[in-house]
């Protein structure tokens, strides 16, 4: 009879420890939960930090290749405008150096020599003839003038055309 006696009290004790186990699971269950939230929120922490560096990084990518592109978009550009006004230098001096040639650009000629040799203290003026055209050049003392077809056009060509003059 006394095993009859002791089973309200293991029913007591196994009730007592059921309920215990159960708080036991519950909280364990509660902080799987939360480690589990916690988890899932830095790895959405982590990924939105890895996609704004992405950006980022992928911005400053972008931004070093449109300089990029915009450098050698600058540099065609000065070298079509270089060869655009060495062309037209080289016309113009070969124009220059025809024209000289008729009645009207003798007399032309003989102005630029007068100018040449009234800088110089009045010296006169020797003609030099080159394969790249002539130069006029005056001397007297420590006074010294010069001019050539390609000086008077490098001179000119930018008061003609002002886009040039920064070439």
């Amino acid at each position: 009879m006394t095993e009859q006696a002791l089973v309200p009290v293991i029913s007591v004790l196994m009730s007592t420890h059921h309920r215990q186990a159960d708080s036991i699971l519950a909280t364990a269950e509660a902080e799987r939960r939360a480690a589990v939230a916690a988890a899932q929120a830095e790895q959405e922490r982590e990924a939105r930090l890895a996609r704004e560096n992405g950006l980022r990084a992928a911005e400053r990518v972008a931004a070093n290749r449109l300089a990029r592109a915009r450098r050698e978009a600058s540099r065609t550009i000065l070298s079509a405008r270089r060869g655009a006004y060495d062309t037209l230098r080289e016309r113009a001096i070969q124009a220059l150096q025809e024209r000289l040639e008729s009645a009207e650009g003798r007399a032309c000629y003989e102005f630029l020599a007068q100018q040449v040799s009234e800088r110089a203290g009045g010296a006169p003026v020797t003609r030099r003839d080159a394969p790249d055209g002539w130069k006029m050049v005056a001397a007297a003392g420590s006074c010294r003038a010069e001019l050539s077809a390609q000086l008077l056009v490098d001179f000119v060509l930018p008061s003609i055309v002002p886009e040039l003059s920064g070439l």
